[in-house]
């Protein structure tokens, strides 16, 4: 293959509109799983993916024939776009073809690690990774190839379900919905637990919707992962009336499909009706029936006589469309309700 054509990305498949899915990557087993999702390709293959994050957030995403690792001609093809895009660092996934055997591994560890040291001054690698077939290896480029059967890749549901609503992808199977809004482990249940026990008592309104529209603005543009703190912070904030209430209005923007139906899980039972409430709002509003559907059984499971899960449970029942839920609750709703006012509840 010429450099030429080594180095051209691969044109991404076309998709629905919307934002580009960026998110925090927390550790390499979490780069492997997102980087299929971000790219909307099921198997990649003989490719050279890049990730390009700012302040750990991906940026940008480059995806290239493996073959001009070898050729040297990668950072020649996209060091524009890495510059227009003000990336800091770069994370490199290889998906070699072959079967990975030690002696692929060790190939591929010379052309990686020529690559690593041969980037834009400007720039710092993070991790570079090979994945194939369910495995993945991690290399240190200051020390010899990795090898052996590797790590097995790892599943999170959320993350998925996130990533494929902020590419406007429709929520998948009931079950797969279902296993992605579904309690995380208690461990960090209880880290949000701990979180809420340590708010002070008594916030006030304007504090919580303060929390509940930082975490709403910074995921405007795509999922990013929740920690036990702000989590705390919002789900605290959604028990509050008004300030639910002001966040339903919200429901036909997109980001709010992905932001909801990823806090679910953090929620411990107590706090789930509102949170499971506004996920099922949002994602009806943006045609995720499944998801609509599993989050307000979500809800009226948690309580089974709250009232807003059960208004919508009737708008459903009498079949009416996310424009007639636009047109006949949040218009008339945001007209009587602004967060300026301190009566009044939906």
């Amino acid at each position: 293959m010429s450099a030429e054509n080594a180095s051209r990305p691969k044109p991404s498949p076309a998709g629905p509109p919307g934002p580009v899915p960026r998110i925090r990557l927390s550790d390499p087993a979490a780069l492997v799983h997102a980087v299929p999702l971000i790219l909307g390709v099921q198997h990649l293959s003989d490719d050279l993916v890049l990730l390009a994050t700012q302040e750990g957030t991906t940026v940008l995403t480059a995806r290239i024939d493996l073959n001009a690792v070898a050729e040297q001609v990668v950072w020649a093809s996209i060091r524009h776009a890495l510059t227009k895009a003000a990336a800091e660092q770069v994370h490199l996934v290889a998906f070699p073809h072959e079967p990975v055997t030690d002696q692929v591994l060790e190939s591929l560890h010379r052309d990686l690690v020529h690559l690593a040291a041969t980037a834009p001054a400007w720039l710092t690698i993070g991790w570079v990774i090979t994945s194939a077939h369910g495995q993945w290896w991690l290399h240190d480029l200051n020390g010899s190839a990795p090898l052996g059967a590797g790590s097995a890749g790892r599943e999170d549901p959320p993350v998925t379900l996130a990533l494929k609503l902020a590419r406007g992808v429709p929520a998948g199977s009931h079950q797969e919905v279902e296993a992605a809004t579904a309690p995380h482990p208690s461990a960090v249940l209880d880290g949000v637990r701990q979180a809420l026990a340590a708010l002070p008592q008594g916030r006030l309104r304007s504090v919580r919707r303060v929390a509940a529209g930082e975490a709403l603005s910074v995921r405007r543009e795509r999922p990013v992962q929740w920690g036990a703190v702000e989590a705390a912070g919002v789900l605290d904030a959604l028990m509050d009336v008004q300030v639910r209430d002001e966040l339903v209005i919200r429901s036909d923007e997109a980001h709010t499909s992905w932001t909801w139906s990823s806090l679910l899980p953090f929620a411990p039972p107590a706090w789930v009706a509102p949170v499971a409430t506004l996920a099922a709002f949002a994602a009806y509003q943006h045609g995720h029936s499944i998801l609509a559907r599993v989050s307000l059984a979500r809800a009226l499971d948690a309580d089974p006589e709250y009232t807003l899960a059960r208004l919508l449970q009737q708008a459903m029942q009498m079949a009416m469309s996310p424009q007639d839920i636009r047109q006949h609750i949040l218009a008339p709703a945001h007209d009587k309700l602004s967060p300026a006012s301190e009566n009044g509840s939906l």
